[in-house]
């Protein structure tokens, strides 16, 4: 697979073995480029997740609207919500909110959500991933703790501000 980095936007998270979570924009196999959040080690990527500019517009908004400005961590949301168990019973997963479709449902019953999702009895975090409509099948994602999702949107912000509302003071 072929890439061509437009801009780093910059590292959401380190880990302890010199892999980065990153938030890009990219062009993969000449396409046209798209935000990009994946572990990266020394030049090579692992798998993470690329948003279209209004699925990447559609995440830092929900975001910051719903849990930025109340300071709003994952844990104080699953704490004020009663979970309801989904994935279909092999992993075991609590879905404690449905923050935001990102898509819509594509032709193979799959949408991208950002939730609040607890997997394998983990603490929860935010949880970015398609989803079949009723929530019983998944494809794999990307979890964020609260500090990386909250330096993904100051990144996104960074590169692009948030447009006033239509017909809104500017």
């Amino acid at each position: 697979m072929k890439y061509e980095l437009i801009e780093k936007l910059g590292v959401i998270q380190s880990f302890g073995n010199g892999t980065e979570m990153v938030l890009n924009f990219i062009s993969w196999n000449g396409e046209e480029p798209v935000y990009d959040v994946r572990p990266w080690q020394e030049g090579r990527f692992f798998r993470g997740m690329r948003f279209t500019a209004s699925e990447m517009e559609t995440l830092v908004t929900a975001y910051e609207d719903k849990f930025a400005s109340e300071s709003m961590s994952c844990q104080r949301c699953a704490d004020s919500s009663d979970p309801d168990d989904i994935g279909g019973g092999l992993v075991p997963v609590e879905l404690y909110r449905k923050v935001a479709e990102l898509s819509p449902e594509r032709e193979n019953g799959f949408s991208k959500w950002l939730t609040i999702t607890s997997w394998n009895g983990e603490s929860p975090k935010f949880d970015i991933r398609d989803w079949s409509r009723s929530f019983q099948r998944m494809r794999p994602g990307l979890k964020l703790e609260d500090e990386p999702m909250r330096l993904l949107a100051v990144m996104y912000r960074a590169k692009c501000p948030r447009q006033a509302a239509k017909g809104g003071v500017s």
